[in-house]
């Protein structure tokens, strides 16, 4: 298994993974020593390392080559966790196909960093909205004044 530095070679070797379609690759990024939870976009929660690993091999196994650009990346850092959020536009044989909003956590171990939660969902599109209110709809609870998002 490889030995990660930083949040960053973590993070290139996971999408690299994507692209090159290696599950193998791609199971090398999560921590083993650690819990941790997948949550792809639209799909139910996936707290099993073992889950984590049949819904990439499945994802990888249909042989698309997808390509990532990165943008909007921010990433929060102290010694031993990173939480790193980036808007994700994905292509498929060049051609534009979806953009994701990810999250990825990395926690630093004797061995080095490793992946520990992965979050992608849709980027909603604010140009299908007239305003910020028709993406949240806010109510308030009459009984207890508090605000739910929906």
């Amino acid at each position: 298994m490889p030995r990660f530095n930083s949040p960053s070679d973590v993070q290139a070797h996971f999408y690299r993974a994507i692209e090159v379609g290696d599950a193998k690759a791609m199971m090398q990024v999560w921590s083993v020593d650690e819990p941790v939870v997948c949550i792809h976009p639209g799909a139910p929660r996936l707290d099993d390392i073992q889950l984590i690993a049949e819904s990439w091999e499945q994802i990888l196994a249909e042989g698309a080559k997808l390509r990532f650009k990165l943008s909007d990346e921010h990433c929060m850092e102290n010694p031993m966790l990173a939480v790193c959020t980036a808007r994700v536009d994905i292509s498929l044989d060049d051609e534009w196909i979806d953009t994701l909003l990810t999250t990825n956590v990395y926690h630093n171990t004797v061995n080095g960093w490793h992946m520990v939660v992965h979050h992608a969902s849709p980027d909603p599109s604010f140009d299908e909205t007239e305003n910020l209110d028709e993406l949240l709809e806010i109510e308030e609870d009459q009984d207890d004044d508090q605000v739910v998002l929906h």
